[in-house]
């Protein structure tokens, strides 16, 4: 046996990776560039445009807190980048997917054609 051998357990532990991910969305949220409290999903929103017209695009930051924190949310609007993810620290305000696809969608009228199924 070698030294290695003392520090490497014998079998691989599967259920490591749901510690892993909890771990790395704990990190990400404490790291708001605005408010790490806020964990709460509450909205959708489309972004405003700049100066040049151009529709502005979702943070990097809110587009991976999204990613992790709303994953059925995201794999409906992810792609469309114009749309950005809103967050609340009141747990009482947090909203269901389908409450906030509704509410959006009721809003924004050109993306009816966003597909969300009830579960």
């Amino acid at each position: 046996m070698s030294n290695t051998d003392l520090f490497i357990p014998p079998n691989f532990q599967s259920n490591l990776a749901p510690a892993i991910e909890r771990a790395s969305i704990h990190t990400l949220i404490s790291n708001d560039p605005v408010d790490p409290n806020k964990r709460y999903c509450i909205g959708l929103k489309l972004n405003g445009n700049k100066k040049n017209g151009n529709r502005k695009k979702r943070t990097d930051y809110n587009d991976e807190k999204s990613r992790h924190l709303k994953k059925r949310l995201y794999a409906i609007v992810g792609e469309h980048k114009e749309i950005s993810f809103n967050y609340s620290k009141n747990i009482k305000e947090e909203k269901d997917d389908w409450e906030i696809l509704r509410r959006f969608v009721e809003n924004n009228s050109e993306y009816g054609f966003l597909n969300y199924q009830k579960k």
